[in-house]
């Protein structure tokens, strides 16, 4: 008798039910139709109401077919907790495997070279994360000619600007000017994205190609007199050019 109350106020409050539309609102009507059912005798009419009622035995299959299921999803949760346990297990070649990938992505790989009007060849040398310059005539081992500038990114090309100043350019937008005769750095700057490609005129102009498909152009000169921003552009005034 009590399941067939229970099942009666589940009935009159069927359409009110429905018209739910998430959890929580579902979860709040029902701890207030008991609180609300004020009618014993309609709800004693609907309870018998029911006609033909499900027995114990009926309860009891229905029961046991849903932990049946509950079951199988739980051995099946099981299965893939196991599988997961043995690929852990095998996690050694796995992180040899990782070891081996990451060794040959931080192999560092000659990127690019230039050889000066003075004879003098430079190599870099780099990989995703890091980039080293070597300066050396043709018959020096590359391992004793490393310069101690060290880079945080992919040198991607390099170019000599003049007699005394060689320029390098990185995957992570910079442009760094070194001393053909010392090897010192001498001024860097940074561009709008990474340098794919470098070059040179002998009067001083550089054509820079980065990967955001745009061509930078400057010309390097010393001692800039004075600088004039107007509508046209920026002019600047040396002791040799405007």
């Amino acid at each position: 008798i009590l399941f067939r109350a229970a099942f009666a106020i589940f009935k009159m409050n069927k359409s009110n039910l429905l018209r739910l539309g998430d959890p929580i609102s579902l979860l709040g009507r029902l701890k207030l139709m008991s609180r609300l059912m004020y009618n014993g005798d309609a709800l004693l009419q609907t309870a018998f109401d029911l006609g033909k009622f499900y027995g114990r035995s009926f309860i009891d299959r229905r029961r046991e077919f849903h932990l049946a299921v509950q079951r199988k999803a739980t051995r099946q949760q099981m299965t893939r907790v196991t599988s997961l346990r043995d690929t852990l297990t095998r996690s050694k070649s796995i992180r040899d495997t990782v070891r081996r990938v990451q060794s040959r992505a931080n192999t560092l790989v000659w990127e690019c070279a230039a050889v000066t009007s003075s004879d003098v060849v430079w190599l870099c040398q780099g990989s995703h994360d890091t980039g080293r310059l070597a300066v050396l005539p043709l018959a020096l081992d590359p391992e004793s000619a490393f310069l101690e500038h060290q880079f945080g990114s992919r040198i991607t090309c390099i170019a000599e600007l003049n007699s005394d100043v060689v320029l390098v350019g990185t995957l992570s937008w910079s442009l760094v000017a070194f001393s053909s005769q010392t090897g010192q750095e001498l001024w860097s700057m940074l561009l709008t994205d990474s340098l794919l490609s470098l070059t040179c005129s002998g009067s001083g102009q550089t054509y820079v190609g980065l990967a955001d498909g745009t061509i930078a152009y400057f010309e390097v000169c010393t001692h800039v007199a004075s600088v004039l921003v107007d509508d046209d552009g920026i002019s600047c005034a040396w002791s040799t050019g405007l």
